[in-house]
């Protein structure tokens, strides 16, 4: 069964993407530079609006404003392709890079625009400062301290009333939300698990049944890990028992 996203009204979308296995995806300005370059690239050719975003370690956050969804999963897609060729090759490896598909959630009144333009923003605080004072992120751009180049910030401001009120907004610690936590958010719901079960385990003609050898099973079972399905969700699709995924996870292959 195919996962079907949630479509809203507005086009605007909190989009979340995070690295495989929660490892890091930027480790230098240059790769901040890359990502942003190909996501300014990607707005104009798919005609997207980014009202919003944050580039943290191991994930980022985005706000895009879209006529469509499909335009935006383009342009995720794209994105996502091209930053993983370029980490692949300057770091000299191979294999995903994100976890899964991105995840995406409707943005449909304002009073929840201006909560999830705060959150984004203040995603890094108890990190870098309690002030939004970070550099990868559109904060900078709102508060006129970089040039407006990735984030459309006119009908954001507006709906602040300039942008002393935008200020004065993220100056107050934003309530902790659930429903925007990357990691509450960024589990994979037991749809989206079957497909990628299908895309990992299917081109392995059955890496499960008793012919196969004990290290394909498991270097498939750590790749589900990898990818986002929990023990439970590994379990639901290989028929195995919970307690010997998880030692088998936990394991590290030798080299």
């Amino acid at each position: 069964m195919s996962y079907k996203r949630k479509r809203g009204e507005s086009g605007i979308y909190h989009v979340i993407t995070r690295g495989v296995a929660q490892k890091d995806i930027f480790h230098d300005d240059g790769d901040r530079t890359h990502y942003l370059r190909k996501l300014k690239e990607l707005q104009s050719q798919y005609e997207v609006k980014m009202l919003a975003w944050c580039l943290m370690s191991n994930h980022v956050h985005l706000l895009p404003k879209a006529e469509s969804i499909n335009r935006i999963s383009d342009l995720m897609r794209d994105l996502s392709a091209d930053y993983s060729s370029y980490y692949n090759w300057r770091y000299e490896r191979a294999g995903h890079l994100v976890q899964g598909r991105f995840k995406s959630k409707p943005v449909e009144d304002e009073a929840y625009l201006m909560t999830v333009v705060r959150y984004i923003h203040q995603n890094p605080m108890g990190k870098i400062t309690a002030t939004c004072d970070y550099r990868w992120s559109s904060y900078q751009e709102y508060v006129g301290r970089h040039k407006p180049i990735i984030a459309s910030i006119e009908d954001v401001l507006n709906m602040f009333g300039g942008r002393e009120e935008f200020i004065k907004f993220h100056r107050e610690k934003g309530e902790p939300d659930g429903s925007l936590d990357p990691d509450k958010r960024m589990r994979l719901s037991d749809d989206e698990a079957h497909d990628v079960a299908l895309e990992v385990a299917g081109a392995q003609e059955n890496p499960f049944a008793t012919n196969h050898s004990r290290d394909l099973r498991d270097e498939v079972i750590r790749t589900l890990h990898d990818r986002g399905l929990s023990y439970r969700q590994i379990a639901s699709e290989t028929g195995m028992n919970r307690s010997n995924i998880a030692r088998i996870c936990q394991i590290k292959p030798s080299a």
